[in-house]
């Protein structure tokens, strides 16, 4: 038997067979049960939703043996016919090549003919926007006063070019775009009758791909199927496909939001290796972009985003690198990039450009939080005399000694005070020693305080996950011992510009020394200094980090220690690890 594609193959023969498409076959289901059967009926939808499916399990339920039936039976010789497209009582016209008023004469001559096995005529005219205005006008009084056996139904992705008069004729039914989900999991029941071991991952990519067509996805299933050789993988799907994965929008975005410009080239070279088209790519990254607008600005997302769950846990992950206006501008700059697309110049210099555009986009701020920090910058310095807060920003004057007279011009008198004699002279003020014309000593400003928002432009995770190892190097000038401390913990979370540090539970000690006033001193300005952005820090236990590997020559021979208990019963040992900064490792014995 010749191989069947599956779309021919898993064809529906039932109302309850089509996917996604409920509020259709009940609707058409409780028709048919009930008697109340229209002129004419018009199905309109996207492509490969199942439009003309449903007008031949409609003219199956009409005239199967057992009919009127919701559910024809798909063994008598009427059904058969039907799905085998072969029953003379069932016409099906392509529109897109019988467009004339003629073929809609003949068509007329036909339709006084009575049913040869059945109990109706059923004409289906598949992309019946097509027709001639001509066409149409013949059409009208045969649809709108048909013969009692005849019934006509039309299919149509593009309903907005029917003529009024014959959507006023007609019940209309709009065929909707499947899920991403539902298809995934239909694409799932099909690969396991099919006996085909595919990822789950790749059914997303499939499903996605289809764009809410059964038919475009079973498509590509069929592509998938013919090229494997054992099971298939989200990566082979990928690349047999030409479709971006998903994960390669993570690991950019993780790019843009670090502001780093040299891996965006790398990712694009490999883009523009493996033969994705730049358009698609580009329509792509606006698709993931604005799912995680809605990640990040709703309340439930799950009800919009038509995602798995490893694209919904990025997601999650992700939100909190952006601003709802940065992921606004990072959308309208790649919507430009598309109009430059078409131009037809070189598309990998415009894909870079725009891409490089996002890494080096500055973080949006809205006035009222402008506003908010020059207010806190004028609250920790005098007011100015003017009452203008941008005073404060001026260069100050130059500081007066310390034991100078404000000195007071005055007039003279036009006549001389009688009755006040001339004071004697006073002697001049010993010399002041060239120090104490110096000006005051620098004082460092206060530090704020740890619910006071830091002035600067936010961070985020990416950016100091990029960092960290730079600014490992920068405090190892300063205190090797915090370094090396540090070094063993792992960045978890930034957020308002507060990194949070997760150590093992095993490194206990290295959290209490860092989190010292003196050594979180230390860290912070070194942050400041390496990121150019104020920046506070926090320290916390993570049972799932896991300790880095200790090496095998150092702690040979020594003994693990529980340093909590060794504190407790040695405060002296305890004040002077304090005091060296140091760390303890292990116990070992010393033969004497």
């Amino acid at each position: 038997m010749a191989y069947q594609v599956l779309a021919l193959k898993y064809r529906p023969l039932l109302f309850d067979d089509l996917i996604g498409q409920s509020h259709i076959s009940q609707t058409l289901s409780k028709a048919v049960e009930t008697g109340r059967i229209a002129n004419g009926y018009l199905f309109t939808g996207p492509r490969g939703t199942g439009k003309t499916t449903s007008a031949r399990i409609l003219a199956k339920a009409l005239n199967c043996v057992e009919g009127p039936t919701a559910t024809p039976c798909n063994k008598c010789p009427i059904c058969n016919e039907i799905t085998a497209g072969s029953s003379l009582d069932v016409l099906e016209i392509d529109a897109a090549s019988n467009t004339g008023v003629d073929d809609i004469r003949t068509l007329r001559e036909n339709i006084r003919y009575l049913p040869t096995s059945g109990k109706k005529r059923v004409f289906i005219i598949d992309e019946v926007h097509r027709l001639s205005g001509s066409a149409f006008d013949a059409l009208l009084k045969t649809l709108e006063e048909p013969p009692a056996h005849a019934l006509f139904i039309f299919a149509t992705t593009e309903p907005h070019k029917v003529p009024q008069t014959i959507l006023s004729r007609t019940q209309r039914y709009d065929f909707r775009r499947v899920t991403t989900a539902m298809l995934a999991e239909h694409l799932q029941n099909l690969a396991n009758k099919e006996k085909v071991e595919i990822d789950k991952e790749a059914l997303f990519l499939i499903a996605r791909k289809g764009e809410g067509s059964v038919r475009d996805a079973l498509s590509l299933m069929d592509q998938m199927i013919a090229v494997a050789d054992g099971p298939i993988s989200l990566e082979q799907t990928s690349r047999t496909l030409g479709v971006v994965d998903r994960k390669i929008f993570e690991k950019l975005l993780e790019i843009i939001a670090a502001g780093k410009t040299e891996p965006i080239f790398d990712l694009v070279k490999v883009l523009f290796e493996s033969g994705v088209d730049s358009a698609d790519f580009v329509n792509d990254f606006i698709s993931y972009l604005r799912n995680l607008l809605i990640q990040k600005s709703t309340s439930d997302p799950a009800g919009l985003l038509d995602i798995s769950e490893s694209e919904k846990e990025a997601l999650v992950r992700q939100a909190s690198f952006f601003s709802e206006t940065d992921i606004l501008r990072m959308i309208q700059i790649l919507a430009d990039l598309l109009g430059k697309l078409k131009i037809g110049y070189d598309e990998r210099i415009f894909l870079e450009i725009a891409l490089v555009r996002l890494a080096r986009m500055e973080a949006s701020i809205t006035l009222q939080e402008v506003i908010q920090r020059l207010k806190q910058l004028s609250a920790n310095q005098p007011a100015p005399a003017s009452g203008n807060m941008f005073d404060n920003l001026k260069p100050p004057h130059a500081a007066r000694p310390a034991n100078s007279q404000p000195t007071t011009s005055y007039r003279r008198p036009s006549q001389p005070a009688q009755s006040s004699p001339t004071p004697p002279p006073q002697p001049p003020p010993p010399p002041t020693s060239p120090t104490s014309c110096a000006p005051p000593p620098f004082q460092q400003a206060p530090r704020p305080a740890n619910d006071q928002i830091i002035p600067g432009q936010p961070i985020n995770l990416p950016r100091v996950q990029m960092g960290w190892s730079g600014f490992l190097d920068l405090l190892k000038k300063r205190k090797q011992m915090l370094a090396s401390m540090l070094s063993e913990g792992k960045v978890s979370d930034v957020t308002d510009n507060k990194i949070t540090v997760s150590f093992a539970p095993t490194n206990i000690t290295n959290k209490q020394v860092a989190q010292k006033p003196d050594a979180v001193a230390v860290i912070e300005e070194t942050l400041r200094e390496h990121f150019n952005i104020a920046i506070r820090i926090n320290f916390q236990i993570d049972a799932s980090v896991k300790p880095p590997p200790v090496a095998s020559e150092p702690s040979a021979g020594l003994e693990a220690v529980n340093t909590e208990d060794l504190f407790s019963s040695d405060p002296d040992l305890k004040k002077m690890v304090e005091q060296i900064d140091g760390e303890v490792i292990g116990k070992k014995k010393i033969e004497e």
